[in-house]
């Protein structure tokens, strides 16, 4: 039937691909909205019918959804829920602590054990941490070069970019490693096992880095807990309402 008429193909082609899409696309006014809604999945309070990112793309869908058709019944109410997850949101980010760490029940039995796990994690991993460093540095340099002569900024395309020139740079540098100690008339068992090893130190590097991270972040939060309760309170009703 579309044969003769192919508008009526463009246009059912079209529309087809706008429901699939809005089961992909997080569709809000604003950004903000978005981020809002990634809060409040945070909370825990909706009923999880999925788990994974499947589950938390639902929830968000759900919650944008809820608050457009609120948005036109109840302006006055909706603003101010919008206004008061805006400010929970900014104090979390200046104090630098996330939303769980405020819901958070700190116990000194598990925070301790928490820190001696992760402190001895990343004392015995920074010699591997330093090795996978040293070896992928190149690669890794070339990668973070090409990525700023990316012709846009919006991150995918950054990323997209990044991803592209690693496929191509490491294997690249790991076999000029090879070609060169093979030059040197160096031990080749030697040099094959650090090749060989060099995509898992630098995994170990990447996971030490973000072991790190998590780590300062958690610290950071405790620390956050016990300097200031007086905010962490007035935080965790803020939440509750």
């Amino acid at each position: 039937p579309f044969e003769a008429d192919p508008r009526a193909a463009v246009s059912t082609l079209t529309q087809t691909l706008q429901e699939r899409l809005s089961t992909m696309v997080l569709e809000a006014e604003t950004r903000e909205l978005v981020e809002l809604a990634d809060l409040v999945e945070g909370f825990g309070i909706l009923e999880e019918k999925e788990t994974g990112i499947r589950g938390e793309f639902a929830r968000k869908k759900f919650l944008l959804e809820r608050y457009r058709e609120l948005q036109e019944r109840r302006p006055r109410e909706i603003e101010e829920v919008r206004r008061l997850l805006h400010h929970y949101r900014q104090t979390l980010e200046i104090l630098g602590v996330r939303d769980d760490q405020i819901a958070e029940n700190y116990r000194w039995g598990s925070a301790l054990s928490f820190t001696i796990k992760n402190v001895l994690l990343l004392v015995l991993g920074a010699p591997l941490m330093a090795a996978g460093v040293l070896i992928n540095l190149v690669p890794y340099a070339l990668c973070r070069f090409f990525v700023t002569l990316a012709p846009r900024k919006e991150l995918d395309v950054r990323a997209s970019v990044g991803l592209l020139s690693g496929t191509f740079l490491f294997p690249i540098w790991y076999a000029a490693l090879a070609w060169m100690a093979l030059r040197q008339g160096g031990d080749y068992r030697l040099w094959a096992t650090t090749v060989a090893a060099a995509p898992l130190l630098g995994t170990v590097a990447i996971r030490w880095i973000e072991r790190r991270r998590r780590f300062g972040q958690a610290t950071w939060g405790l620390l956050t807990a016990l300097r200031l309760p007086a905010v962490r309170q007035r935080l965790q009703q803020l939440r509750s309402r």
